[in-house]
């Protein structure tokens, strides 16, 4: 059975956050800028020397928060050896399910119990790759899992939205450029189970974004931040006691 869609929450990872890397300071920025050709790079690493990425959460106004988190996604990496570990006030504390040996650039940590915590590191040990020291990781998410659509029915249709213009030379020719930016597109369920329902809902009346895994049985790289451009709508099949929905998503 084809993996089914799952829609976490917000990633937590903004640049609201504190965020302290062992080195490379000056791209940690590019963990949560959701652009593939971009990547925080350690420098001066090794398989001898440890990475760290330290993240403190905090909100829009600066100050320290809590998050309830269950899953650790890191994207487009070299990394081999990892663990991580969330800080308790007093001592860090090692997340079990993050001790892994990783043979793939995208990876969805799964934590079986949600944690609260203000902070949280990864550490990378070695890469898998012997084409330089340097450790590197293009995005960082922590999320926590709000659903997965199981067995309902799922239609996603993206198309991406870009700046473009034309304009003519002095001597007739037409230039024309086109920016390709960011995913949107709509995304409809259908046989929604009502608790299902009433747990998505109220999140995106409360959130302005969730991130969505789309197909993480083929493609890991398709996570995406994104927002709820408008209301979504549903109807409801009363004989089976099953909803449809439908929403329009926009990348964040």
């Amino acid at each position: 059975m084809t993996d089914p869609i799952e829609i976490f929450s917000e990633n937590y990872v903004t640049g609201d956050c504190t965020i302290a890397v062992t080195s490379g300071d000056a791209t940690k920025a590019y963990l949560y800028d959701q652009k593939p050709a971009t990547c925080h790079l350690s420098s001066g690493s090794s398989d001898i020397i440890t990475e760290t990425v330290d993240v403190s959460f905090k909100n829009w106004q600066g100050a320290a928060t809590t998050r309830s988190f269950d899953r650790i996604i890191l994207l487009g990496h070299n990394y081999k050896a990892i663990t991580a570990d969330y800080y308790n006030g007093s001592a860090w504390v090692s997340i079990t399910e993050a001790t892994l040996t990783l043979t793939s650039a995208n990876t969805v940590i799964e934590i079986a119990t949600p944690i609260s915590a203000a902070r949280v590191r990864v550490v990378a040990a070695t890469t898998r790759t012997d084409t330089g020291p340097e450790k590197y990781l293009g995005e960082l998410k922590i999320c926590l899992n709000l659903l997965s659509l199981g067995l309902a029915l799922t239609d996603w249709q993206p198309s991406g939205e870009q700046k473009a213009g034309a304009y003519r030379l002095a001597g007739g020719p037409l230039v024309a450029w086109k920016e390709w930016t960011k995913l949107s597109g709509t995304l409809s369920i259908e046989n929604l189970a009502k608790a299902t329902k009433d747990t998505l809902l109220p999140y995106i009346k409360a959130s302005a974004f969730v991130t969505v895994v789309f197909y993480s049985d083929f493609d890991a790289s398709e996570i995406y931040e994104m927002s709820i451009a408008s209301a979504p709508s549903w109807s409801i099949d009363r004989k089976a006691e099953l909803f449809a929905l439908s929403m329009e998503l926009r990348e964040r």
